[in-house]
């Protein structure tokens, strides 16, 4: 869609490798300008240029005017999204980012099943600064 086109290709790339966290196989952009201006970026211009023919001969390049058709639409809006950190233990138990510093130590206090050093864990809360 429309937000696409405001996301850096590192931006793409990190949301198409994370397709296993949001419960996808896989995650797909289409080749743009992006995409080619990247490609030439990592000293690959001809193979940027190869791709372009190619693609848009192939009605494969992406096209803002055409509409794409969908099985099924969800719209997100993109500002409501939080920063998080996925896990501990499973992807879709996250943590927000301006919580990561409260639950880092809670998890420290947490043993499941394990012998802890309950000095080592006062003596990294008396030391820790994380910022807020």
């Amino acid at each position: 869609g429309e937000g696409m086109q405001a996301l850096s290709l590192p931006d793409r790339a990190t949301i198409a490798n994370m397709s296993p966290e949001y419960g996808a196989t896989m995650g797909f952009f289409p080749v743009d300008e992006e995409t080619l201006g990247y490609m030439r970026l990592t000293n690959r211009a001809e193979e940027a240029a190869l791709a372009e023919v190619y693609l848009k001969k192939q009605t494969l390049f992406y096209d803002a005017s055409v509409e794409a058709e969908y099985t099924k639409v969800v719209e997100l809006d993109l500002h409501t999204i939080v920063p998080a950190i996925a896990g501990p233990s499973r992807p879709q138990d996250r943590i927000a980012l301006h919580d990561v510093k409260s639950q880092f130590l809670n998890m420290l206090s947490c043993d499941y099943g394990r012998q802890i050093d309950s000095h080592s864990i006062n003596v990294l809360e008396d030391e820790m600064s994380m910022p807020d």
